[in-house]
């Protein structure tokens, strides 16, 4: 798993590929989530966060693993999702 501060600098060095991805701060895992772009999603979180939870959550950091496709990925948020139990993911995966 790569590790990143969650800020736009660091959103421009991500790859435009499916992956699964973890927000949090410190070690507390706040959100997990799944994407066809993580470049591209990473960007809509810093830019437009919608969910008041996770703005809410002062996130500072986003844990991803880029994977071949999206059933990869959404195979990966499940299993995360599980482990971790986010407080800021609206519904499961």
């Amino acid at each position: 798993m790569n590790k990143i501060t969650f800020n736009q600098a660091s959103a421009s060095g991500l790859p435009s590929s499916p992956g699964a991805y973890i927000l949090g701060n410190g070690s507390k895992v706040h959100y997990v989530g799944r994407t066809d772009d993580l470049q591209r999603r990473t960007r809509e979180h810093l830019n437009n966060e919608t969910n008041p939870r996770l703005r809410a959550a002062s996130i500072t950091t986003m844990w991803y693993e880029p994977t071949r496709t999206v059933a990869d990925a959404q195979r990966l948020e499940r299993a995360w999702y599980a482990k971790y139990r986010p407080d800021c993911n609206l519904l499961a995966p």
